[in-house]
C-alpha cells in the first residue's frame, strides 16, 4: 500500500507539471493561459505581469497576504501551501494557481472558503486517491452516511466527494455545483451525514448546513456581479 501511494504522488505531480507546461502555452489564437476566474487572473496580471506563468511560493504569499491578511499561524501556512503547491517543489505555475482557485472559488473568499471546507472540516482529505477512500470508508467503524471529500487526483480542479451506503462505498464528482452545494444537497438528500464518520448532532448539522448556505451564496453573488 505504501510503494501504490508512493506511485500515485509520483503520478500526480507528474500529471501536475505536464498540464502546467501545456496549459501555460499560448492557444492557436496566440492568447496566453487564463485563470478561469476573471478577478483571480486579474490578481495574478497585476502581482506578477501577464507574461508570467511561474512564480516562487514566498513571493506568492506576499502577494497572497497583502489580499487576505496575514496568516499567523506557521501549520495553517504550510497546510495552504501545501494545497495550492501541488507539485510541493516550492514554485507556482499560472496552471497550479487555477486549480486552487477552481477548487476554493470565489476568489474574493478564497482563504475563508480553504478555511471553512479545508481547515476546519473533518470530511477533507486532501489528495487522497480512490482507493484510499474507498477502503477508508469501507471500515466497519465507518456508519452508513459516513462521508468524505478530496481534491480529485485525475481531474484537476474537480473535488471528489465518497460517501458510505447501507451496503458499499460510492464515489461522485460533482459536475454542475461547486462543492458546498453539493454538501448541502447531501445533508438534505440524507446522504451526508457523518463527517469521517463523525456522528454529528442535530444542532451541529443545522451549523454546518447554515455553513455551507453562506458559502454557497457568496459563489452565487460573484456570479451575479459579473
Amino acid at each position: 500500500l505504501h510503494e501504490v501511494k508512493q506511485f500515485v504522488e509520483i503520478t500526480k505531480k507528474m500529471s501536475n507539471i505536464a498540464s502546467s507546461t501545456n496549459g501555460t502555452t499560448k492557444n492557436k489564437f496566440g492568447q496566453p493561459y487564463r485563470v478561469t476566474k476573471e478577478d483571480a487572473h486579474q490578481f495574478w496580471i497585476r502581482k506578477f505581469g501577464s507574461e508570467t506563468i511561474i512564480i516562487n511560493m514566498n513571493l506568492f504569499f506576499n502577494a497572497f497576504e497583502q489580499k487576505f491578511g496575514k496568516i499567523a499561524n506557521s501549520q495553517d501556512k504550510e497546510d495552504l501551501s501545501q494545497h495550492i503547491d501541488i507539485t510541493k517543489s516550492g514554485y507556482l505555475s499560472i496552471y497550479s494557481f487555477d486549480t486552487f482557485v477552481r477548487l476554493f472559488s470565489p476568489w474574493k473568499s478564497a482563504l475563508k472558503v480553504w478555511e471553512s471546507l479545508a481547515k476546519n472540516h473533518k470530511a477533507f482529505k486532501a489528495y487522497m486517491t480512490y482507493d484510499e477512500a474507498s477502503h477508508r470508508l469501507s471500515s466497519q467503524k465507518y456508519k452508513p452516511k459516513s462521508y468524505i471529500y478530496r481534491m480529485s487526483t485525475t481531474r484537476s480542479g474537480q473535488w471528489a466527494i465518497a460517501y458510505k451506503t447501507e451496503n458499499k462505498v460510492l464515489q461522485t464528482i460533482p459536475q454542475s455545483q461547486n462543492l458546498a452545494d453539493a454538501l448541502i444537497q447531501g445533508l438534505g438528500d440524507d446522504l451526508y451525514l457523518h463527517p469521517d464518520g463523525q456522528i454529528m448532532s442535530r444542532q451541529q448539522l443545522k451549523e454546518m448546513k447554515d455553513n455551507l448556505i453562506k458559502l454557497a451564496d457568496e459563489d452565487v453573488e460573484e456570479v451575479e456581479e459579473v
